[in-house]
């Protein structure tokens, strides 16, 4: 039979034209089948299946990678419709005697119609923000608002504070988007429920039986096959990640099915998400490296200078002493040279490294890890140790330095002052501007979740706030909204089932 890809169909019909004759031919003595399963486009790695045979509830259980099938080789698995018709599940068409004919021309004559769905999710991205330039080469600009106080509040353009006191109004290029939280593994056969209320996706059913289909499903745990599936996740500088970078709908990426989040083991799924890659700038293109902590924002151009400061007085008012390198401590604890703690002393980790100090396997924080924590630059501490208490002698007239004398029961060791420095409170750090911005896709107003055979059509309409941050972007990005500070995005999702159906949502991140 030839590939057939069903991707070229109108949207908005409910079954498309294309039809496909094909004969099952049993041969004497074989046991007549009572059901018919229809598996297109069978490709041995993505579905696990060799020649059989299955019962329903195996095929049922077998999983598979559609999406990475459909996205690499433009390949689509389809099987049967599931959905619940007068009150039992139909997974399969039931061959009826009519069905069963003596020759291939009178079999075509009297079919058994089997209306198949593909068993992935298509998702397109388009911007309809106000005010954005599209980017050369791809991606756009848009200027960033604050939050409003009300619904009929005016939007205000955001501004961050410079090193210099002034203010600038901020904008974000979006270089591009992809799919985050997409699950590993999808069932072959979709997964369903009885027991599901009419409304568990709010208004209207999630079965329609007079057109053969459902729009809700169970999430795959892995199947018969024992597969560990797992939500995906990448960094911001990944290179096969985010490579679609045009906001107008042209371009699509498909996912696996990622439905009911109560699934059928003890793993808690997270729903899949559309991830946007931003770089904060001025009106000029201009990267902005933005730092918070406090609560209060600023644009710090000089490797985070002004943020460095405010960590050093906090460590200087904690133990209401200074810190010094000193080198060349002699026996009658006179040294050579004395360098107060500076800035320059001072770096930055994030969440996942200050979790992970001592730790020979990463855990990856899925709350907070936009969160950076001050520590000690690594130095060549052979050269130095660090006291807290160093008396400096000067000449009167010249200033010049004539005597530094230590405190040898002092001393203190690079742990002990890192100990401190990562106790005190977290900070924020666009790093270059980088920063991302993200939305649950949605099967309902109020229910996320993705449903094989669907388009779901994203709409960013404005962009509240600057979005979270990103200090290390080779870091694997568990999307999260800071809780704390005014970051938000407005997006609408259009979903699109094979037949049209629009939805309105506006995500304010808080």
């Amino acid at each position: 039979m030839e590939e057939i890809n069903f991707d070229t169909g109108d949207e908005t019909e409910t079954v498309e034209k294309k039809m496909i004759n094909a004969v099952l031919v049993v041969n004497q003595g074989e046991q007549v089948p009572s059901q018919l399963v229809a598996v297109l486009n069978r490709d041995e790695t993505a579905t696990g299946l060799g020649n059989g045979p299955y019962t329903l509830t195996g095929l049922r259980r077998k999983v598979g990678n559609y999406a990475s099938l459909a996205n690499t080789r433009k390949q689509f698995v389809m099987t049967n419709s599931v959905y619940v018709d007068g009150g039992k599940v139909v997974e399969a068409q039931t061959i009826l005697p009519e069905n069963l004919q003596k020759t291939a021309d009178k079999a075509k004559g009297n079919p058994v119609t089997i209306y198949v769905e593909r068993n992935v999710a298509k998702v397109r991205v388009n911007a309809t923000i106000t005010g954005k330039d599209v980017l050369t080469g791809g991606g756009i600009m848009c200027p960033v608002y604050k939050k409003k106080a009300s619904a009929s509040a005016s939007d205000e353009p955001y501004t961050i504070v410079k090193e210099d006191g002034t203010e600038t109004f901020v904008y974000v290029k979006f270089h591009g988007w992809d799919i985050s939280a997409d699950l590993q593994y999808a069932f072959l056969s979709k997964n369903i429920r009885l027991g599901w209320k009419e409304n568990v996706l709010g208004a209207g059913s999630w079965n329609d039986a007079p057109h053969h289909r459902s729009y809700w499903a169970d999430v795959c745990d892995g199947g018969t096959d024992n597969t560990t599936n797992k939500n995906q996740y990448f960094s911001y500088n990944n290179p096969t990640n985010f490579t679609r970078n045009k906001f107008d709908g042209s371009e699509w990426k498909y996912c696996n099915e990622n439905g009911e989040k109560e699934a059928p083991s003890n793993i808690i799924y997270k729903p899949t998400k559309i991830l946007i890659k931003g770089e904060l700038c001025d009106a000029d293109g201009n990267s902005l490296t933005v730092t918070e902590f406090a609560g209060s924002r600023i644009i710090d151009y000089t490797e985070f200078s002004l943020l460095k400061e405010n960590y050093l007085l906090m460590l200087a008012n904690t133990k209401a002493k200074s810190y010094w390198k000193v080198y060349g401590v002699k026996e009658d604890g006179t040294a050579t040279k004395a360098e107060e703690i500076s800035p320059a002393d001072i770096t930055f980790i994030t969440a996942n490294e200050k979790t992970n100090i001592g730790k020979a396997a990463k855990e990856i924080v899925e709350s907070g890890s936009y969160y950076v924590y001050a520590c000690l630059a690594p130095t060549a501490t052979d050269d130095f140790s660090w006291y807290t208490n160093v008396t400096i002698d000067k000449d009167p007239d010249s200033g010049n330095v004539t005597k530094i004398t230590v405190d040898k029961n002092s001393k203190v060791t690079p742990d002990a002052i890192n100990a401190i420095l990562l106790d005190l409170p977290h900070a924020k750090i666009w790093n270059d501007g980088k920063t991302y911005y993200f939305a649950n896709i949605m099967q309902s107003a109020t229910v996320p979740g993705v449903v094989r055979n669907h388009i779901y059509d994203i709409n960013l309409k404005k962009v509240y706030g600057i979005g979270t941050p990103v200090y290390e972007p080779d870091e694997e990005i568990v999307p999260e909204q800071p809780t704390d500070e005014d970051t938000y995005v407005a997006a609408e999702i259009k979903i699109l089932q094979w037949r049209l159906m629009t939805q309105d949502v506006e995500f304010n991140w808080d």
